[in-house]
């Protein structure tokens, strides 16, 4: 419910672009408290950040966080697949600065996010995040201990 709240805000923005310079900003401010507010839920927090056309500092969120930042973000968006490839950059980040136990615990959550995405985007994603690290090439056996951590972890969390 708060979501559909925020995507509504954001189609009123499109209509108040006519309007008074005070207005939208009057909005967007409100909508910056509310994606800096620590006690608001994450998505709606990634609701407003999306709006906003802000990308969030994943690094600094709690692992289990990063997924439903994303899921907002992207539940807001007009354009999913073109919002997740905005957020490239800041997603790339976390994903190679995390640490492994990190990483392990916000895959699942991540997942989900993009699991709303139609195939071929998340495709998309994935190779315009492979050609970025061309040079690296992970043992099978890592990818298949990443697979069974993330299938616990989701598990864990369908318990």
């Amino acid at each position: 419910e708060g979501l559909a709240a925020v995507r509504a805000v954001r189609d009123a923005l499109d209509v108040l672009r006519g309007a008074a310079p005070g207005t939208r900003d009057d909005v967007r401010a409100s909508l910056r408290r509310v994606a800096h507010d620590g006690r608001a839920p994450w998505p709606l927090r990634g609701a407003c950040l999306g709006v906003l056309g802000e990308a969030p500092a994943f690094e600094r969120l709690p692992p289990e966080a990063v997924g439903r930042v994303l899921h907002g973000i992207l539940d807001a968006a007009r354009d999913p697949a073109s919002e997740a490839r905005r957020l490239l950059d800041a997603l790339d980040a976390f994903v190679t600065g995390a640490p492994e136990e990190a990483l392990v615990e916000a895959l699942p959550g991540l997942r989900l996010a993009l699991a709303r995405l139609p195939r071929a985007d998340r495709a998309d994603l994935a190779h315009a995040l492979a050609r970025r690290h061309e040079d690296v090439r992970p043992a099978p056996a890592v990818g298949a201990t990443i697979e069974a951590a993330v299938d616990a972890a989701l598990a864990r969390e369908a318990t």
